[in-house]
């Protein structure tokens, strides 16, 4: 890709591999090897050995038939606390992909929409209905109390007609509009939809604020009664979700007590 100077983000597509272990654990690699690497630097691959996704869990593709990008943010100068506005920009940018791919929505459409079915489920899944269609793994590297590194790694189920029968409820673009779709244009739908966020996301504070109140009317299963496990309490419980704070936590409240409970990740499991 080419790069724009007008634009305060640019990915840069460095490579598309035939097999690596994963897209995420390569780019740290090449990072690692050398510091010039730029923001925006971004690989992909047709098959990943050992796809990754949130703490350990792993990530099926077939060869070819999906989208595995992983690319590099630095030089944002944000706070770690305030990390959550990377998770909403990215998380964001790939439901709006999926909603324009699947439901023929343009980005401000599918911000407006109250009908469509496309969902954020926290912290980083993206639902169509009620199944997994794209996955979204981040991590930070942080100079005192600064991020001065985040590795970004997504997995979108473009083509994909083979999945494992272990996996519960996995759904790609292609059963959904019912047919392959090419998976270069929707790369570069991903691209711009990142490239376009940006700002908003990550240079302007109170579109940072806007971005997060958009995250939030994206939550899947929010205002709806529903059955969760809270790790801590050991119990299942129905509960109802409010939002996310600001420091990434979900934010539910347990129907039976009528208590808000702040969850991290893995404290808390969808029933």
């Amino acid at each position: 890709m080419k790069a724009d100077k007008q634009l305060p983000f640019q990915i840069t597509l460095l490579k598309i591999f035939d097999t690596i272990d994963s897209t995420y654990d390569t780019l740290q690699g090449m990072a690692n090897e050398d510091s010039t690497l730029p923001s925006g630097a971004c690989i992909d691959t047709l098959y990943q050995s050992k796809g990754r996704g949130q703490r350990g869990n792993g990530w099926f593709a077939s060869k070819g038939a999906n989208l595995l990008p992983s690319f590099m943010l630095k030089g944002t100068s944000l706070d770690a606390r305030d990390s959550i506005r990377i998770s909403d920009w990215v998380a964001l940018s790939v439901a709006e992909v999926v909603a324009e791919w699947a439901e023929g929505l343009t980005p401000e459409g599918f911000k407006r929409s109250t009908s469509s079915n496309v969902k954020v489920k926290w912290p980083n899944d993206i639902y169509w209905k009620n199944k997994k269609i794209a996955g979204i793994l981040i991590a930070h590297t942080l100079q005192k109390d600064k991020i001065a590194s985040s590795f970004c790694g997504m997995g979108l189920n473009v083509n994909e007609t083979d999945f494992p029968k272990e996996l519960p409820n996995p759904i790609a673009l292609c059963e959904i509009i019912g047919k392959s779709l090419p998976l270069e244009q929707v790369r570069q739908s991903l691209f711009t939809a990142l490239e376009r966020n940006y700002s908003s996301a990550l240079v302007n504070a109170n579109g940072a604020s806007a971005m997060h109140q958009y995250y939030e009317t994206k939550l899947y299963q929010r205002g709806e009664q529903a059955t969760y496990y809270d790790v801590q309490r050991k119990c299942s419980f129905k509960g109802i979700i409010e939002g996310v704070s600001l420091e990434g936590r979900l934010l539910l409240r347990d129907s039976a007590d009528d208590k808000l409970y702040r969850y991290a990740f893995k404290e808390v499991v969808y029933g």
